[in-house]
């Protein structure tokens, strides 16, 4: 498995580029902004995208979702409860808990984690989680915005702290960590 990121905006947005190195088979996570960044990976990689995965509805998330579709001819993926706020182009697929989205030799696992936004999803793998705005290093999603539910990110960030403390946390924004130190310096910890 090879995790590309491509930053951008003055959030700093992360959007991943993951594929597998067997099939050349690929995923584009949270792709909000430099089309022409991700699209020239694609290309100089030999890629095939799948998918394109929405980890919830904010625009700094999906921005260049119509653009990175029309030249990939990838599905839109995105969590059921958030999906009809994406538009341009709307959701291919409906993610709930528990579904498995495969590429290549890869696989990731979907969970839902409400909070952020009600239809908040991250992707597991064994050794690395996904979590958009779900969990930072150090932080949490804002619960501030409509949609946004701090009871129901408390417990999404239950759910993710019991996850293996080796798992390296790909967030939405800024930089890495993991598991073992969330559960040590996250404000929801407890």
């Amino acid at each position: 498995m090879t995790i590309e990121t491509i930053i951008y905006g003055p959030l700093k947005n992360n959007c991943y580029l993951i594929s597998c190195d067997i099939t050349q088979e690929a995923v584009v996570i949270d792709p909000g902004g430099r089309s022409k960044e991700i699209l020239r990976m694609i290309k100089e990689k030999g890629l095939t995208v799948k998918y394109i995965i929405i980890t919830h509805k904010h625009r700094d998330h999906t921005g260049v979702n119509g653009v990175v579709k029309e030249a990939t001819g990838a599905l839109i993926a995105a969590g059921a409860r958030d999906a009809a706020d994406i538009k341009n182009p709307a959701v291919d697929r409906l993610l709930k808990e528990g579904d498995v989205i495969t590429f290549g030799n890869l696989s990731l696992a979907v969970l839902e984690t409400p909070g952020h936004t009600p239809g908040c999803i991250c992707l597991y793998t064994p050794g690395s989680v996904f979590t958009g705005d779900t969990m930072f290093h150090e932080d949490v999603g804002r619960t501030d915005l409509p949609g946004g539910d701090e009871a129901a990110l408390r417990a999404s960030i239950a759910k993710l702290l019991k996850l293996p403390e080796d798992t390296i946390v790909y967030p939405g924004h800024e930089e890495l960590s993991s598991i073992k130190h969330e559960r040590v310096a996250n404000p929801m910890k407890d």
